[in-house]
């Protein structure tokens, strides 16, 4: 295991160019990339004008190669739009939220999305698990899967259980998972618990880190700053994350993907967050680092 087999998201760099961001990302040693297409977080693929030539040329010139397109809050066209460029730049998967719950536009005040979510608020699992099969048979017919993040808080998959629930309901080979370790703290379960259920079904494992101290039944969404949500600088204890994935069977790729640093405009910043995280991450896990100095 080596950091050159993992992905980075471009939304890290959600302040800077994609240029930018994928320079940093190699920089930083990855050899993957989570290329963000998604306007309300981070807009680096813009999937009405950006070709997937563009795209290519900007990743080999970096060394990278695409690991998934990130499609949060975005039409249906444009998720088919999605699942073509990642088909036509050899990424396996493309990553989008649940549908949302009844009270989700109440509580994710931070996020101007209506109109861009999969579903309506109330409608509830099996409306979105029906919306959601019409998404996954596109995905079939493009030659990609749907990685679909797990859970979610104010979505219609808070829990384990129903996130159970819908795999029940949409039973394809192309819909995978992401599984987010926050967002299975925010609804009181904890991370090994939701890796021994379900990483047998995940694409993208979110190198995602809480805050020391993070209590769910007070914080709800409030994971820590940017710091502290980098993987490495927070609480999670990352060894014992591992080898319970190890051990039940995941195959796919790990992302470092956080929250925090969307409104840095220090880039250097940024990277030196990333790397000293990672750093402590690698330490945890026996591994010698990638790269010394990124920045």
């Amino acid at each position: 295991m080596h950091r050159r087999t993992w992905s980075c998201a471009t939304n890290l760099w959600a302040s800077h160019s994609l240029e930018t961001a994928l320079a940093r990302i190699a920089r930083l040693g990855f050899g993957y990339v989570d290329l963000w297409a998604s306007p309300p977080i981070a807009g680096h693929i813009d999937l009405e004008q950006d070709t997937a030539n563009k795209v290519r040329r900007l990743l080999q010139g970096n060394g990278l190669s695409a690991a998934a397109l990130t499609l949060y809050f975005t039409t249906l066209e444009q998720k088919v739009r999605g699942m073509e460029m990642a088909a036509e730049l050899g990424a396996g998967c493309v990553i989008f939220e649940p549908g949302p719950s009844a009270d989700f536009f109440e509580r994710m005040t931070n996020l101007s999305v209506r109109g861009l979510t999969v579903g309506v608020p109330g409608e509830g699992l099996e409306k979105f698990a029906e919306r959601l099969w019409s998404i996954v048979r596109r995905a079939q017919e493009s030659g990609v899967r749907v990685a679909l993040e797990v859970p979610h808080v104010y979505t219609v998959t808070e829990t384990l259980a129903q996130v159970e629930g819908l795999l029940k309901l949409v039973d394809s080979r192309h819909l995978t998972l992401t599984l987010a370790p926050p967002h299975v703290l925010a609804r009181g379960a904890t991370v090994l618990e939701a890796v021994r259920q379900f990483a047998p079904r995940a694409d993208v494992f979110y190198l995602w880190d809480v805050k020391a101290g993070y209590r769910h039944e007070v914080d709800d969404r409030a994971f820590g700053s940017g710091d502290e949500q980098t993987p490495g600088n927070g609480s999670l204890r990352f060894q014992e994350i591992f080898a319970a994935l190890s051990a039940c069977g995941f195959h796919g790729r790990y992302d470092v993907k956080c929250h925090g640093t969307e409104g840095w405009n220090d880039a250097e910043r940024v990277s030196a967050v990333v790397q000293r995280g990672l750093q402590r991450l690698e330490q945890q896990l026996g591994l010698v680092s990638a790269v010394a100095n990124p920045v």
